[in-house]
Formats: structure tokens, sequence, C-alpha cells
């Protein structure tokens, strides 16, 4: 099992032969010690679901796999077939780290 840490602003799509979908969060640490609904989250960054399934259709054609979207940037990414790919991706983007102990 891949268990994933990201920021709340970071969301995960999954592109299936039978439609999208996203993974479910869960909120671990709130700094900003305000309420947050990650139901609706998209909707705080000015943007709905359907303008971001529209969007990572048109840049990616619907390929099978994960998807990252950062919402307060705006900004999409296919990451692969696998968690271990949305991981991998995460640490491109400076989010997580290989090695927790660094």
């Amino acid at each position: 099992m891949t268990i994933l840490y990201y920021p709340a602003h970071i969301q995960i799509v999954e592109k299936k032969v039978d439609g999208w979908f996203y993974s479910p969060g869960e909120i671990i640490v709130n700094n900003e010690n305000k309420q947050v609904n990650l139901l609706n989250i998209e909707e705080r960054h000015g943007l709905t679901k359907k303008q971001i399934i529209i969007e990572l259709f048109r840049r990616y054609s619907g390929r099978l796999g994960y998807y990252l979207i950062n919402l307060a940037k705006r900004e999409y990414y296919y990451c692969g077939q696998t968690k271990q790919d949305v991981k991998e991706k995460l640490w491109d983007l400076d989010i997580g780290r290989r090695d927790p102990m660094e």
C-alpha cells in the first residue's frame, strides 16, 4: 500500500477506462486554522471539478493513469499508471522526501 502526504492545494485524479475519479484525502495538519472541506476544495481556488477534467483531457488526451493538480498555481501534471508514479512526481515537485530522515 502506498501512503501519500501532500498539501491540501494539491489534488490527485485518476483516469480509468470508465471515467475520472478524485482520490479522497484527509487533513493531517491544518496550519491555517481554517475549516477546509476537501470535497469541494477546488472552489476555494476558483475552479470546478468539470473545469479540471476538461483541462486534463485537453492537455493529455485522456490518458489512463494518475494526475496531480496544483490548484493554487493551476498547474497540471500527468504522473503515470501507479501510485508510486504519483509519489515520484510529488518528489520531483519538492513535495515530501525520498528519505523521511533527511
